[in-house]
């Protein structure tokens, strides 16, 4: 049996960036899931799960494909990426902007942190 090297059996975490003012913990990104796969009780559809760290990456994710000015763009990218793939998931960064989550622009690179598909 071939030996692994250790990189790539290593487990990789993705946290989301605290900043600490004072006595205030402060949201600055967020992590967020953003899943598809076909739907257990109808192989006809399918099943999406958005989850964050905190609710803002939770709103981050579910507004990748909601928001008027991403959400084709993000379509678009799914598409290319992932084709006809039957499940896929992209771990990704929600910027934190005066409180307010940012929409993530999966096409620029910066806010993919793993893809992952079957």
């Amino acid at each position: 049996m071939p030996a692994t090297s250790p990189q790539a059996t290593a487990p990789r975490q993705f946290r989301p960036v605290l900043e600490k003012l004072g006595d205030q913990t402060i949201l600055r990104e967020d992590v967020a899931l953003f899943a598809r796969a076909v739907n257990p009780f109808n192989h006809e559809r399918t099943v999406t799960v958005c989850n964050g760290m905190y609710s803002r990456g939770t709103y981050g994710a579910v507004r990748t494909l909601t928001d008027a000015k991403f959400r084709s763009r993000n379509a678009d990218y799914l598409r290319t990426k992932f084709g006809d793939s039957a499940s896929y998931c992209i771990v990704t960064r929600v910027p934190i902007i005066n409180g307010a989550a940012v929409t993530p622009d999966w096409t620029t690179g910066d806010h993919t942190l793993f893809e992952w598909s079957e």
